[in-house]
């Protein structure tokens, strides 16, 4: 076996970079050189499968047949799929890094945080971190899922940003909090609220709002709207 359960629970939440980290995993084995059992090569192509339809991921038209490739071709199938995630991938990052540093030189739209703002959003994603490390409560999944959340969210922390999704993303986590823990995730949402609050600061600047707007507020069960 290839891939026990705790590899596949931590695989990256991005599809196209889950199944690259899969196939990493068979690269590895064949520049170790030796014979691949063709179950191991089975279980390779059924985890990737898997993750396509659990995510409804469209890959390149050229392997969309890949499931009915015969046995002396699957490896080769698979290494070309490698190539061609690991393109996207790179596409992807260089997308992401141009847009970055145009916003960086100021020639886009941006929202921008203090230094202080970005001092105070990594003391709080460091103290989330512990919180849900420490936290039993958590299940072992749902721990990982929290954490690699907030290790991508912490490489987004700059001054100028282009957008504030992964932010807003914690205020649906604080809510399964609540659901599951009532008063008890108090702190974790303490935190997530002032996170919120932060960069909502940022967009209600960039956004020329009103300083009386507020963004929708996060409350425990003994706290009032």
């Amino acid at each position: 076996m290839l891939y026990n359960d705790d590899f596949v629970t931590s695989l990256p939440q991005d599809p196209i970079a889950a199944m690259s980290t899969v196939l990493r995993v068979l690269a590895n084995d064949i520049a170790a050189g030796g014979s691949i059992p063709f179950d191991d090569i089975y279980e390779v192509r059924d985890l990737l499968l898997a993750i396509k339809e659990t995510y409804n991921v469209k890959w390149p038209d050229r392997h969309s047949d890949i499931e009915n490739v015969q046995d002396d071709k699957l490896v080769d199938a698979l290494t070309e799929l490698h190539r061609d995630l690991d393109i996207i991938i790179r596409d992807e990052q260089s997308v992401s890094r141009r847009q970055r540093f145009s916003v960086l030189l100021g020639s886009a739209f941006h929202y921008e945080l203090s230094s202080a703002d970005v001092d105070r959003i990594q003391v709080l994603v460091n103290e989330l971190r512990d919180l849900i490390s420490k936290n039993q409560k958590i299940e072992d999944d749902h721990r990982r899922r929290l954490l690699k959340r907030l290790e991508d969210l912490q490489k987004e922390i700059h001054k100028r940003l282009s957008d504030l999704d992964r932010f807003y993303g914690l205020m649906g986590e604080a809510g399964v909090a609540l659901g599951k823990f009532g008063n008890d995730a108090k702190p974790f949402v303490d935190r997530i609220r002032e996170i919120v609050q932060i960069v909502w600061r940022a967009q209600a600047n960039a956004e020329q709002l009103p300083a009386s707007a507020r963004p929708a507020a996060l409350t425990t069960e003994q706290e009032s709207p």
